[in-house]
């Protein structure tokens, strides 16, 4: 009898004991959760709302970027501050200081865009690239009557062969300097107003 009564003494301090530390478990999980706040907002250039704007927290690997209407949304500490990046535009360091909306205008980068070249998912300047770049301006493209922009090119870039099977819908086949390549496929990577 008298183990009995110790064993429901032990069981109540035990789930009291469990009690307590779920309450305050909960009790830091929404204090933490109160301490982070959902910053908002649009990024702007001088033509209107950016897309693919780069929005990051400084000093971590925490980001989003903006969407079709220059958007986004982001959760962070109150004084974390959020870096703004785009290919062609200056970089803006914002502090949230608490704020929930934070609407940003870039300014265009004073460089010269023709001097900056874009590789893989990143940028170089053009005298540092040790390999051989070309571009094409799309109004050396707007007058030649095809039904792709991969058959607009065809030609027009040194070391560059583009083919097609002659199926109806089938997509041309575009081998740089041959069919080898340091990166295990042969397809190109395709970059469009800096995606």
């Amino acid at each position: 009898m008298k183990q009995s009564n110790i064993f429901k003494k032990h069981h109540f301090v035990f789930l009291l004991s469990f009690a307590v530390l779920l309450v305050i478990f909960s009790l830091f999980s929404i204090t933490v959760a109160a301490q982070n706040v959902t910053v908002s907002g649009v990024v702007n250039g001088s033509s209107g709302p950016l897309s693919g704007v780069s929005v990051s927290v400084k000093g971590s690997l925490k980001g989003t970027s903006t969407d079709n209407d220059g958007k986004y949304f982001i959760s962070v500490s109150p004084d974390a501050v959020l870096v703004f990046t785009s290919v062609g535009y200056n970089k803006l360091e914002e502090t949230v200081k608490g704020k929930s909306v934070i609407n940003i205008t870039l300014t265009v980068s004073s460089s010269s865009l023709e001097q900056v070249v874009v590789i893989g998912y990143g940028t170089q300047r053009k005298k540092d690239v040790t390999g051989s770049s070309s571009s094409i301006k799309g109004a050396d493209l707007i007058n030649i009557p095809t039904l792709t922009a991969t058959q607009a090119i065809q030609g027009k870039v040194a070391g560059v062969q583009i083919t097609s099977s002659g199926a109806p819908g089938s997509a041309p086949n575009v081998r740089i300097r041959g069919v080898g390549s340091i990166l295990g496929g042969a397809d190109p990577l395709y970059v469009v107003d800096g995606i």
